[in-house]
Parts: C-alpha cells; sequence; structure tokens
C-alpha cells in the first residue's frame, strides 16, 4: 500500500509542476535577463490581430510518465521476466498518457499580432496580452522575446 501511495503522490506532483510552467509574456512583464539591458524599440501600427492557441512541450509529461509507468509496471508481475515486461509496457503507456496531460496542461490562449513599420517591415508577434487593438500605433520592444509595450501617443 506504500508504494501505491508513493506512486499516487509523484503523479499529482507530475501535473501540478507541469501545470505551473505555462508560458507568459504580458507586455509589463520581463525576464530576469533583460533587466539592465538596452533593447531597440520601434514605433508600429498593429495591422492585424487575431486569437491563437499555442502549445507547450518541455518533454517534462513523457519524462514523468515514462519513470512513473516504468515503476508501476515493474510491479505487476511475478517473477523477474513479467516484472520486465511490465516495466516496459508501463514506461511506454506512462510516456504517452503524459505527453498528453502535459500537452492539454500547457495549451494556452494567445494573440497573434501582425504590426507594420516603414523601416523593418511586418513583424508578426505573438503574446498571451490581448489587450491592444488592431490600427494602434505601438511601441515594440525588439528585444528576446519581441513585445508590445505600450501604446504610442
Amino acid at each position: 500500500m506504500n508504494i501505491l501511495v508513493k506512486k499516487l503522490f509523484s503523479s499529482v506532483l507530475v501535473l501540478f509542476l507541469i501545470n505551473c510552467s505555462a508560458p507568459e509574456n504580458y507586455s509589463a512583464s520581463y525576464n530576469r535577463d533583460e533587466i539592465q539591458s538596452a533593447q531597440r524599440t520601434i514605433k508600429a501600427e498593429i495591422v492585424s490581430k487575431r486569437a491563437v492557441k499555442v502549445k507547450g512541450d518541455s518533454g517534462i509529461g513523457t519524462t514523468a510518465g515514462a519513470a512513473t509507468g516504468y515503476i508501476a509496471g515493474s510491479g505487476i508481475g511475478t517473477n523477474a521476466s513479467e516484472n520486465a515486461i511490465g516495466a516496459i509496457a508501463g514506461a511506454l503507456i506512462g510516456a504517452t498518457v503524459g505527453s498528453a496531460i502535459e500537452n492539454q496542461a500547457q495549451t494556452v490562449n494567445a494573440t497573434e499580432y501582425i504590426i507594420e513599420n516603414d523601416v523593418i517591415g511586418l513583424l508578426t508577434i505573438i503574446m498571451t496580452d490581448s489587450t491592444f487593438s488592431k490600427g494602434s500605433l505601438v511601441f515594440v520592444s525588439l528585444g528576446s522575446p519581441p513585445k508590445i509595450i505600450g501604446v504610442a501617443e
């Protein structure tokens, strides 16, 4: 019974960690490596805006699922040969399930902006921030990642 509780706890922990790693790139949020670094900013017009879905796949779900499936499957048989078969089957099934759970948990709604500037032409930016309107004149930071940082007045 103790092994079952450990397996259940590890599965719940993996799902929790996957849900905590959803991407975020709002106009007012920055990564640590962007502090004290200069980034080129341009003024551009938003010529297109549409809702998109961003799928996530870091491999954590596949790896964690395979490990959990391996551990769970290795205890199925009554001898070493059956345990090995169970471990392999458990790892394959666990990897498939883990990958599917991660893809579902990491998929986020985002907005695709196409902006136009006289100097650089068209640029596509995908952000989780959907507050900017088509036709708006905006400031765009060309850092990594590039993002719309505000409305130009």
